[in-house]
């Protein structure tokens, strides 16, 4: 989701510019805001990434430890 609400601010940023809203705004400008946000937007891309390689990562731990609990044999 937040990564689509950056798309859309990126898109509504460049939209401003050429309808000339941001005036005081020169091309470089305008790239470097870009360039700021399209890395907050990997940012966010490469921690929702590590988040789920951690859920992934606890899910195959759990299963290890149960199926190792399974193949004790109680004497």
């Amino acid at each position: 989701m937040e990564v689509l609400l950056g798309k859309k601010r990126i898109f509504k940023l460049i939209q401003a510019w050429e309808e000339k809203q941001i005036k005081s705004w020169s091309l470089p400008a305008l790239l470097l805001q870009l360039l700021n946000d399209s890395r907050t937007i990997d940012e966010m891309l490469k921690q929702r990434e590590q988040a789920a390689n951690l859920v992934v990562q606890k899910e195959q731990e759990e299963q290890a430890i149960s199926t190792r609990g399974d193949l004790r044999i109680d004497v």
